[in-house]
């Protein structure tokens, strides 16, 4: 297993128990919207995922014109010891 395996096997295990072991229930108040009576889990739970979900957007978002610029100078390359 190589080391990012491990950490995300790390992380998840990590959310679980913590999540597992917040349990009881709280109310939560944003704006003029209130959420009476729901467990932690809930809001652990929703808060990873929507960290994870933005992580990935983001990421995508910055590695996509990184890839094409590694794809046009790999072409470029490739062209230049072509005509050697």
């Amino acid at each position: 297993m190589n080391f990012k395996n491990i950490l995300i096997t790390f992380l998840s295990v990590s959310i679980a128990l913590l999540s597992l072991q917040n349990l009881e229930p709280i109310t939560i108040r944003f704006l003029f919207w209130t959420l009476v009576e729901i467990p932690k889990l809930y809001v652990i739970l929703a808060s990873t995922f929507t960290g994870v979900f933005v992580g990935i957007i983001i990421g995508a978002k910055i590695w996509r014109p990184q890839k094409k610029l590694i794809k046009e100078a790999l072409t470029q390359d490739s062209r230049e010891n072509s005509s050697l």
